[in-house]
């Protein structure tokens, strides 16, 4: 079978990087060879000294970024830390994340890249410890690969920024709060039996003795 690049140089190293920018930009489905040729600034004839076709170059491309994305995946480390550092890193590339998200014109080779990575990604998500109870790993997955989707159309935005920290289905759980805020404080009424009430609210709890009198300080100290 021949390959689809007669010979790499730097023109045709230049357009397989123009082609990793059109994908950036989700242009890849109606990429022309002459918007092709404009973002390498090479020209159309020398483009063809060096593929054959338009769909040569996108073969080309997809050769040479899915042995990047291979290798990513292949090389990751186990575990939460590991798949959180896989995250971040295609992320700051984007290359990787292009390939896999970007639009394309019924490409089957590039279907069949997409499917492999999910999976790996979904099998590496179903070995993490401590996922969500009644949550099957499957689906978490799929609200990963959505979320690097959109952190792949907004890299700098408030998802990818999450997403290089914490997984899709992880929420940070707030500090539990020591003392209830002053005004209500304030407003509470204490009885040494332990009974509180609180006359605006309508609400009412018992505390302890140690309980009554850490709020009684609170009063005073109002």
């Amino acid at each position: 079978m021949t390959s689809p690049m007669k010979k790499p140089n730097k023109s045709a190293t230049a357009v397989l990087a123009a082609i990793d920018r059109l994908a950036r930009e989700d242009r890849l489905a109606a990429a022309t060879t002459a918007l092709i040729s404009e973002y390498a600034h090479v020209s159309e004839g020398v483009m063809f000294r060096h593929f054959t076709s338009k769909e040569a170059i996108i073969e080309s491309w997809i050769e040479s970024r899915s042995g990047r994305l291979g290798v990513a995946l292949s090389g990751m480390a186990t575990g939460r830390a590991g798949l959180l550092r896989f995250i971040a890193d295609q992320i700051e590339s984007g290359d990787a994340l292009s390939l896999l998200f970007c639009r394309h014109a019924n490409c089957a080779r590039l279907d069949e890249l997409r499917m492999k990575a999910r999976t790996e990604l979904a099998r590496r998500v179903a070995e993490l410890p401590g996922l969500p109870a009644g949550v099957k790993a499957e689906s978490l997955a799929d609200s990963l690969w959505q979320a690097l989707c959109r952190a792949w159309k907004d890299p700098e935005g408030d998802n990818a920024r999450a997403l290089r920290a914490t997984l899709p289905w992880e929420t940070e759980t707030a500090p539990p709060q020591t003392f209830p805020p002053a005004k209500l404080v304030e407003r509470l009424a204490l009885s040494a039996s332990g009974f509180v009430f609180d006359p605006v609210g309508g609400s009412s709890f018992t505390a302890n003795e140690t309980g009554i009198a850490v709020l009684r300080m609170l009063q005073d100290g109002a």
